[in-house]
């Protein structure tokens, strides 16, 4: 039957997502303290729109980099040495653990091993590296449209010669709008994507020949957001989901991107999850 979440990954896509969008309010606050009645990024007159945005948009970028980014080089993304290199590894870790529930719940006798010393085997970690750049390049491309959509919105400021309390609100408009939505968005869906990616691998790693999938339930209850979606006692799932149920697809075409994958054929908070039923 259907089950809420296959993934079991809700509270850590909840905190996390908490813990990126702190970040973006840090941007908030930056915005608070600078755009005061003084603050250099009023609209002026007297000095080139140009000359304005330009300044703006350096420091505005500023910020993103410190407070959310926190750019590192490529090397050191892929060696785990960023932050966000934590989010990686607890999707991957829960995804190693449900793979080997499924292993012994099909009747195999696989050593009890944690899923810590599992990932750290070479077909983990050259698929860990791979997360960590996704993921860091993901969190990276939010924080450059959230710079450039408020950059747009400080030059119109300008431009209009709007007041400081009207720009002000505008750009914080940006920040939770593009922001923290879309690194909401993502949160969700490489969390899914990440536990998937493990089970994948972890069923090569043992010999799987062939997986299922365990769909999420229809959760299209008066609007609520899909975090808040209640299991049901049906086997009605999700209509964009639905293909996916009751079908088995080989994991070499999951690989190699031949099958149909949870959130890539489906939608950004999709949960399903692939399952392991045979050996």
């Amino acid at each position: 039957m259907p089950s809420e979440d296959p993934t079991q990954s809700t509270t850590r896509r909840r905190k996390w997502t908490g813990r990126f969008n702190k970040r973006y309010e840090a941007i908030v606050g930056a915005l608070n303290d600078e755009f005061r009645g003084g603050s250099e990024f009023r609209p002026q007159n007297d000095v080139e729109e140009s000359l304005q945005t330009a300044d703006f948009r350096e420091w505005f970028e500023r910020q993103l980099d410190d407070e959310v980014v926190e750019p590192l080089p490529s090397r050191a993304v892929r060696n785990g040495a960023h932050y966000t290199a934590d989010y990686v590894d607890e999707f991957y870790k829960t995804g190693l653990r449900l793979a080997d529930e499924d292993i012994r719940q099909a009747g195999a006798d696989i050593p009890d091993v944690s899923p810590a010393n599992v990932a750290s085997s070479d077909i983990h970690q050259k698929k860990l590296r791979g997360e960590y750049v996704e993921v860091y390049q993901e969190l990276e491309d939010v924080a450059r449209e959230t710079g450039r959509q408020a950059t747009r919105e400080y030059r119109g400021a300008v431009a209009g010669s709007e007041t400081l309390a009207a720009t002000l609100s505008a750009l914080k408009g940006r920040v939770r709008k593009v922001g923290e939505s879309r690194t909401k968005n993502f949160a969700h869906s490489y969390g899914t994507r990440i536990v998937n990616d493990a089970i994948v691998e972890r069923a090569a790693e043992l010999g799987v020949e062939q997986i299922g999938v365990d769909v999420e339930t229809d959760i299209t209850i008066d609007g609520e957001p899909l975090e808040q979606w209640q299991a049901v006692l049906d086997e009605v799932t999700c209509d964009q989901c639905r293909a996916l149920h009751g079908n088995a697809y080989k994991v070499s075409e999951i690989r190699s991107g031949d099958a149909p994958r949870p959130v890539d054929d489906t939608h950004a908070y999709c949960r399903c999850r692939y399952i392991i039923v045979e050996i």
